[in-house]
């Protein structure tokens, strides 16, 4: 089984996830691509590097959680989902829309990293998105 990745980002869970954000904007020169009520992205300035911060309550686990996750952007979670099931892995957490509007489900590794596998947020409002991570640039690519 090989799953199709766009793209892939590190995640950080805390409550503190602005002044996060800010603090790698302020001393290492990332640059905010998305901000949510509840969740701020970043990319550094070579564009090869994500990274995503989200308020406790905006993870979707049992119990408020902090620390460390990896999100793997795909096309179709659906269908991913079920390439997984098929294939034996254990599910944490089935489909939800968090509430920045992305489509997502959750296994965890052997270590016990959480793994995102999401679809981009399909929104209503514009999320103030950029860069190469972003629903436009990936529309750039396929064409």
């Amino acid at each position: 089984m090989n799953t199709p990745i766009d793209n892939s980002y590190i995640g950080i869970t805390t409550p503190h996830f602005r002044e996060a954000s800010d603090f790698y904007v302020r001393h290492f020169g990332y640059s905010r691509i998305a901000d949510t009520e509840g969740f701020v992205s970043v990319m550094a300035s070579n564009k090869k590097r994500c990274l995503g911060f989200s308020a406790p309550e905006d993870v979707l686990s049992p119990t408020p959680m902090s620390g460390i996750h990896l999100v793997f952007l795909v096309n179709d979670v659906t269908t991913v989902l079920a390439q997984f099931q098929h294939g034996g892995v254990p599910i944490s957490r089935g489909i939800a829309i968090g509430s920045w509007g992305a489509k997502h489900f959750v296994v965890t590794d052997p270590a016990g990293v959480e793994l995102y596998v999401s679809e981009r947020a399909q929104q209503s409002e514009p999320l103030r998105e950029t860069g190469p991570f972003s629903a436009s640039a990936q529309d750039d690519r396929s064409a």
